[in-house]
């Protein structure tokens, strides 16, 4: 099998249809068998997804294509933070609703509640966040402060500590690969430190993206990938799975 890493497609950042035409029919032309797009699918615009699903689906009509969210997937750009969402509708807990199930009308996946199981490979995913002080980030200014009574940025957190505890210890008798955002090159290391305990655990390819610079790198037993797509430089790797 013959598989496809993108992410950090950044739909809507800038004038991007030829350059995702362009993208997509290099993709095609490489015959990928599965695709997985590791976040950040749109820049800032909730109303970006059905885009950003429309081009995936139209140029990959008859290619498994599965994803997880990355942290602008959660934004709302130019919105006061937490009125306007209000006010609109948005929420992180209407996007995580919403999002994977327009998803499925485009016949794309979302990673952690649809797994890839076959009799030679697994495939799981969990989401991201990047809400931090140190360093600054900006999601801060394009996110609700709170989901419910419970900080988003502790909120994001437990919620994807949660998604990565319930993948299952990796099966010997497979190839085991998980798709995140999170950062998990060790150049500027975004993901709690025990995480990489667990992902050993459970993997033996961990794709990822968010850093927009390519990856490729076998560390403690593990391979660890980064296709380096960047905002308007789409990019993709591929690798087999006999």
């Amino acid at each position: 099998m013959k598989i496809c890493l993108t992410s950090d497609l950044h739909y809507g950042f800038g004038k991007h249809d030829n350059i995702y035409k362009r993208f997509f029919g290099k993709v095609n032309k490489n015959k990928p068998d599965l695709i997985l797009v590791a976040g950040d699918l749109i820049s800032a615009k909730q109303k970006q997804w059905k885009h950003i699903f429309s081009a995936l689906r139209d140029t990959q009509s008859d290619i498994p294509i599965y994803f997880v969210f990355g942290n602008h997937d959660y934004w709302e750009w130019k919105f006061k933070r937490d009125i306007i969402w209000k006010k609109n509708s948005h929420s992180i807990e209407n996007v995580i609703r919403t999002v994977p199930e327009l998803a499925e009308t485009y016949g794309i996946l979302y990673l952690p509640k649809h797994p890839y199981i076959s009799d030679n490979l697994n495939i799981h995913g969990f989401d991201s966040w990047y809400w931090l002080d140190s360093p600054p980030t900006n999601d801060k200014y394009h996110m609700p402060s709170y989901v419910g009574d419970v900080s988003t940025p502790i909120y994001l957190r437990n919620r994807a500590e949660k998604q990565l505890e319930n993948i299952p210890s990796k099966d010997p008798n497979k190839v085991n690969i998980i798709v995140t955002h999170f950062n998990m090159g060790l150049n500027n290391f975004q993901a709690p430190w025990h995480w990489l305990n667990e992902i050993q655990k459970r993997a033996d390819i961990c794709c990822f993206g968010h850093t927009h610079a390519y990856y490729n790198r076998y560390r403690d037993g593990i391979m660890y990938m980064n296709s380096g797509s960047d905002y308007e430089d789409p990019k993709a790797s591929y690798f087999e799975v006999l």
